[in-house]
């Protein structure tokens, strides 16, 4: 980790009581807990992504 970065220290509570962070595979269960989608697209396009 950076020890600049605001996150720096999220996870020393869990690493103390030997806690593991859930790992979201199934693509319901990632939609659920995201806190917000950030859309990469080329300059010039609109972002809207196709089915």
């Amino acid at each position: 980790g950076h020890p600049g970065s605001r996150h720096y220290g999220d996870m020393i509570g869990m690493w103390q009581r030997v806690e593991n962070h859930p790992m979201l595979w199934e693509r319901a269960s990632v939609e659920k807990h995201m806190r917000g989608r950030l859309v990469l697209a080329p300059s010039g396009s609109d972002g809207v992504e196709e089915a």
